[in-house]
């Protein structure tokens, strides 16, 4: 077990031994990632300022590590929840850490004994009192692990499997690829680059990969996703509302190889979507694009060409990640993974009652998500700050910002007012 930021650096061996005959491992287990989630997310919550507390476990079998398993925990008062959970984990009430994937590796073949060695020592502690409940997500081929595993008696615990991440195993040849697809996806394929050209668009994709310039498309990435998050008509979330997210994105793909795919029509950039590849698999990531060019689908323009590019240069498999959005459905794709997550809950009337407080408050958080309140509070924030920057710049800067904020926070609650009425 390590308790410091020094100890984690030194098991960067144990990783990559382990990463060769893991269970499931994807490009977000790549060490520099790890590090850079830690970095952004873990050490300091952006949200909330809370320390975060390493609690990296090694499980080893007759010398052999077996499973290891990077969590952390946050030092937060007596009455707020303290739970631990792996790096690169976030809920619906933390800020949103952009790695789909629990950053754990266990050993082929080994998921059993090196869970319940990991749950013994996260039920010990917590019968301690050091937390007051734990959360475990894992990656699994096979589904029925979790019910191999006893329930412990001094604590609830709560196990639920769902599909795992959505992946399309990539035949040798572009040609071979475009044939398992459905008739209209093989369609869309020829119609909107020859669209663009119709219409009289002149238009290029381009891949930065290093540098400034990739630094520069992670920005202009970050911008076309908010400027599509905050767009009128289907409902698309901003997994980028601080700074930090961005930032992620950017450390991860330049100490990874990870590269960011433009498509620029007529001069400008009318879409942009992330990619980050390991070994022979290419991780499909976040995107965003200007919503007037919608009617051309700039993003499967992007995915078609770095799908031909991928399968010339031998990437087996793209992975979609999670969800089951209609993007991720046009493939035809498959899940070999299922997604197992493990709750477990001290039994104690302090602990039960913070529990209780904290799944309200994510359900608030959700509810919200889901009617599109984050959305509208967004348009209303980038409106009034282009009023403020044009007609308020005579006011005192600290009162205009206190103004802004009442203002749109008034507005935006009696829109949500509204929408619940209705």
């Amino acid at each position: 077990m390590f308790d410091s930021e020094f100890s984690l650096l030194g098991a960067e061996a144990l990783w990559n031994e382990l990463l060769k005959d893991a269970e499931h491992f994807s490009a977000f287990h790549q060490w520099a990632w790890l590090l850079n989630w830690w970095a952004q997310f873990g050490r300091v919550c952006p949200l909330t300022g809370d320390a975060g507390r390493l609690h990296v476990v090694a499980v080893f079998e007759q010398g052999e590590v077996i499973g290891l398993f990077p969590m952390f925990y946050r030092e937060v008062p007596p009455w707020r929840l303290r739970k631990v959970k792996p790096v690169g984990y976030s809920g619906e009430v933390e800020p949103r850490g952009l790695t789909e994937e629990p950053l754990l590796l266990i050993r082929r073949g080994y998921s059993v004994p090196a869970l319940k060695r990991l749950m013994d020592h996260l039920e010990q502690q917590m019968s301690l009192g050091r937390w007051d409940c734990y959360v475990l997500t894992l990656m699994q081929a096979d589904s029925g692990v979790a019910a191999r595993l006893a329930k412990p008696p001094q604590s609830w615990m709560s196990i639920r499997d769902k599909t795992g991440p959505w992946g399309v195993d990539l035949p040798p040849t572009w040609d071979a690829f475009r044939k398992n697809l459905s008739k209209s996806m093989r369609d869309n394929i020829a119609y909107y680059p020859k669209l663009l050209t119709r219409k009289g668009h002149v238009w290029e994709i381009k891949i930065v990969s290093q540098g400034q310039e990739l630094q520069s498309g992670v920005a202009e990435l970050a911008r076309l996703h908010r400027m599509r998050a905050r767009s009128k008509g289907r409902l698309h979330h901003n997994y980028f509302p601080l700074p930090d997210q961005e930032r992620l994105l950017a450390t991860g793909h330049c100490s990874s190889q990870g590269f960011v795919a433009s498509l620029y029509i007529d001069g400008e950039v009318a879409a942009a979507q992330s990619f980050i590849r390991a070994h022979d698999e290419l991780v499909v990531g976040y995107s965003g694009f200007d919503p007037k060019w919608a009617a051309f689908s700039p993003l499967l323009v992007i995915e078609i060409e770095v799908c031909r590019q991928a399968i010339s240069n031998g990437v087996k498999r793209l992975n979609l990640l999670l969800g089951d959005a209609p993007w991720q459905r046009r493939w035809k794709p498959s899940s070999p993974h299922s997604l197992t997550r493990i709750l477990g809950f001290r039994r104690h009337p302090w602990s039960a009652l913070k529990i209780a407080g904290y799944i309200v408050r994510r359900e608030v958080c959700i509810h919200i998500r889901r009617l599109g309140f984050t959305r509208q509070w967004d348009r209303i924030r980038a409106r009034i700050s282009g009023m403020a920057s044009a007609a308020m710049m005579p006011l005192q800067q600290p009162h205009t910002e206190r103004l802004l904020t009442k203002t749109a926070h008034l507005l935006a609650t009696h829109h949500h007012l509204l929408a619940l009425h209705r």
